[in-house]
C-alpha cells in the first residue's frame, strides 16, 4: 500500500497541532485512516497527550528532529505503513526546523517512493508574529529567528496563515497581499483552525497541487540556522501532583503561565511557545501562550477540581536553557507549596538544540 505523506511545518507556537487535529477530522469523516507522528528534540510532549485526548492515533519521534532522526523516521513510517494501512500520515516536524524539502522529502523521493506518496509541503503561519518578523525592528527575536522564519515560509508549497480572526479585518487583507507579493508562486490561505475554518480549502489545494508536484530545495545558510536554534531555550517538564484539597486546574495553569511570563519578561526575554497540560482521572486542560505579550489561550478547561493529576510543561523560549529551568522550577515549587500540592516523580529536560546534521540531504 502506497501511503500519502502530509507535512505540516511551521514556527513554534504557530498552531500546527490544532491544524493537524482539523485537518486529520476532516479526512476521517471522508472515510480516510489517519495516522500522526509528531516530533521534539526531548520527550514528555503537550501536543502528543493533547492528540491522544482527541481519539487520533499519535506516534513519537524524540530526541531530535525528523532530518537528524531520518533513518528512525523513514523506519516508523514503514513499520505504521505495513502494520495500520493508513491512507494519509500527517507530520508534525519541530517548531525550529527548517530545510524539510532537502532533508526529509526528496530523500523519501529519492529511496522510498514505492512505499509513501509525497503531498505539498504545507506552513502554517501566525499572523501576529508575521507583523513582527515583517517590521523587524518591532520583533523580539534576533534576526537569527527571524531568518529561520522566513525559511520556514520560503519553502512552503502551501502557506496556512492560520489564526485569522485574532487580526482585524484589513490587517489580515494586509498580510495576504504581503505574501502573495513576496511569496507570488506560493498557495496562501487564511484559516481558522480551532473552528475549522479554511479546511476544506486546505484539503483541496493538498489533493490537487499533489497531480504536478515537484520538490524545490532551498539555499540555507546552516550557520545562521544553527543560530537561530541556539538561541531557543528548550524546556520539558513532567510532574504528578497530589492534593488532600481539590485543585483548581485552570486556575493553577493559569497562575503558573502568568508568573513564569512575568519573569520571563522582567529579564528582557520572550517566549516562542509555552504549552501546559494537565489531566486527572477524568478529564485534562490545556492552555498555551506564544509571547509574553499575547493572552494565555485555553485549548480546553477542565469542567471539576481534582485531587490528584499529571502536569505536563513544555516551554520554547529566547533564554538559556538554566535560567529557563530555575524560572519554571522557582515557580512550580512556590505555587505547590502555596496551594499545599505535592510534587512526584518529576523529570525535567532542559537544554539547547544542538547544530542541525542532517542524514541524508539532497539539493
Amino acid at each position: 500500500m502506497n501511503t500519502k505523506l502530509i507535512i505540516v511545518g511551521g514556527f513554534l507556537g504557530a498552531g500546527k497541532t490544532t491544524s493537524i487535529i482539523s485537518l486529520a477530522k476532516m479526512l476521517r469523516a471522508d472515510g480516510k485512516r489517519i495516522i500522526i507522528v509528531t516530533n521534539d528534540q526531548g520527550s514528555q510532549l503537550v501536543d502528543t497527550e493533547y492528540l491522544k485526548s482527541q481519539g487520533l492515533d499519535v506516534h513519537e519521534i524524540t530526541g531530535g528532529c525528523f532530518c537528524c532522526n531520518f533513518d528512525e523516521f523513514v523506519a516508523r513510517l514503514s513499520q505504521i505503513s505495513k502494520e495500520q494501512y493508513p491512507d494519509y500520515v500527517l507530520a508534525e516536524p519541530v517548531g525550529s526546523c527548517t530545510d524539510l524539502v532537502a532533508t526529509i522529502m526528496k530523500p523519501i523521493r529519492a529511496g522510498h517512493a514505492g512505499e509513501f506518496s509525497l503531498m505539498p509541503l504545507s506552513v502554517v503561519v501566525d499572523p501576529k508574529r508575521l507583523v513582527r518578523v515583517k517590521n523587524e525592528k518591532e520583533s523580539p527575536f534576533p534576526n537569527e529567528i527571524n531568518y529561520l522564519f522566513k525559511k520556514q515560509i520560503e519553502e512552503a508549497d502551501i502557506i496556512a496563515l492560520n489564526k485569522a480572526d485574532m487580526i482585524e479585518p484589513k490587517e489580515l487583507e494586509q498580510l495576504l497581499f504581503y505574501l502573495k507579493k513576496e511569496y507570488p508562486e506560493k498557495d496562501i490561505l487564511p484559516i481558522v483552525a480551532t473552528e475549522d475554518k479554511g479546511m476544506a480549502s486546505w484539503v483541496s489545494h493538498i489533493v490537487e497541487m499533489s497531480r504536478d508536484f515537484s520538490v524545490q530545495s532551498l539555499e540555507v545558510d546552516y550557520d545562521t540556522y544553527a543560530k537561530a536554534e541556539a538561541d531557543l531555550g528548550w524546556l520539558n517538564t513532567s510532574t504528578g501532583l497530589l492534593s488532600n484539597s481539590p485543585i483548581d486546574a485552570n486556575a493553577f495553569l493559569q497562575a503558573l503561565t502568568e508568573q513564569i511570563s512575568q519573569s520571563v519578561l522582567d529579564n528582557g526575554l520572550e517566549l516562542a511557545h509555552l504549552k501546559m497540560y494537565m489531566v486527572s482521572r477524568h478529564d485534562f486542560c490545556k492552555l498555551s501562550r506564544t509571547s509574553v505579550y499575547d493572552p494565555i489561550k485555553f485549548d480546553k478547561e477542565m469542567k471539576s477540581k481534582t485531587k490528584e493529576a499529571t502536569l505536563i510543561i513544555n516551554i520554547r523560549a529566547f533564554c538559556e536553557p538554566k535560567p529557563l529551568r530555575d524560572i519554571t522550577e522557582e515557580h512550580l515549587d512556590q505555587l505547590t507549596k502555596k496551594l499545599g500540592i505535592t510534587m512526584q516523580n518529576t523529570e525535567t529536560q532542559a537544554f539547547a538544540p544542538s547544530y542541525p546534521t542532517p542524514r541524508h540531504r539532497i539539493i
